[in-house]
């Protein structure tokens, strides 16, 4: 059985992103040709990782975003009707119905309908939580695919449903009867579970290669 090679997914904000052994690799372009599978990445810490690669993207956005520090706002991008937008050292979640914004000539402190937060991946979370557990839903909604899990929310809590499951009728169904179903309040703290799950397996999966190198030698 041979080791994974990396696959190269594309290019994000002078990053190359790749994925290689479960977990997605941002490897600046300044680095010029990286064989990830032949060093020591350790001894690289500009080289960024992540479970996915939404998630890879928001830190690569703001590892960017501290490097080159610019002077007018710039745009991530739109989740559920809000632009994220970086500007001087913050990020905004914009609601669509507001329109065109230029942050550089108003004071935000006057605009409620904004979510601010010093980090992207928390204002991430501000937005999906105003989106779902702020509005009264009768019917569970999916909220996204992270993993092996599909991520809905239903009766304002986060319930991340192994997609092995197939189609689940929440309503209908006990979920404590359920094995492997996780639950939080807060999708912070459900994505932390789902990763926490993932490390382990991963783990394993090294543990795994480095056996097989063992042997090998």
């Amino acid at each position: 059985m041979q080791q994974e090679m990396p696959q190269k997914l594309g290019q994000f904000y002078g990053y190359n992103e790749v994925n290689y052994n479960q977990l997605y690799w941002g490897i600046p372009q300044s680095m010029g040709q990286i064989k990830l599978e032949r060093i020591v990445l350790s001894e690289y810490p500009e080289i960024i990782n992540a479970f996915t690669q939404d998630e890879l993207e928001i830190k690569i956005f703001e590892a960017w975003m501290a490097q080159n520090r610019p002077k007018d706002p710039i745009c991530f991008k739109q989740i559920f009707g809000h632009s994220l937008v970086g500007f001087r050292g913050k990020y905004y979640g914009i609601p669509a119905e507001v329109g065109e914004v230029r942050l550089e000539k108003i004071d935000v402190n006057d605009e409620t309908d904004f979510i601010v937060s010093d980090a992207l991946s928390d204002l991430v979370d501000k937005v999906i939580e105003k989106i779902f557990i702020g509005n009264a839903n009768p019917v569970p909604l999916l909220v996204m695919n992270l993993n092996e899990y599909n991520i809905v929310c239903f009766q304002k809590q986060f319930i991340a449903l192994p997609k092995h499951f197939g189609d689940v009728r929440l309503e209908e169904t006990d979920l404590n009867a359920l094995k492997g179903v996780i639950r939080s309040n807060s999708i912070r703290e459900l994505r932390e579970a789902v990763f926490a799950k993932k490390q382990i397996g991963l783990n394993k999966f090294l543990r795994r290669i480095v056996k097989r190198i063992g042997f090998a030698g």
